[in-house]
């Protein structure tokens, strides 16, 4: 029986081997559906940044580095 620590390594072992020659086979097919989920995450990034990281006082933050720097 694998420990996980050797199963995970067999999986990425297999990963790092087979999805680049199945990106080159496919790649043609691969690239359009990529640049749409690129653009998709973009607006998903614009909307959480409005929404949450732009309330975050910077104020806050600036003072903490400061406080770490010193």
């Amino acid at each position: 029986m694998c420990s996980c620590g050797q199963e995970t390594l067999s999986r990425h072992s297999w990963c790092s081997y087979c999805l680049p020659m199945m990106y080159e086979k496919h790649e043609d097919k691969v690239d359009p559906v990529a640049e749409k989920a690129m653009k998709e995450l973009k607006k998903h990034y614009m909307v959480f940044s409005e929404k949450v990281l732009f309330r975050i006082p910077l104020s806050s933050v600036k003072e903490k580095i400061v406080k770490l720097g010193k």
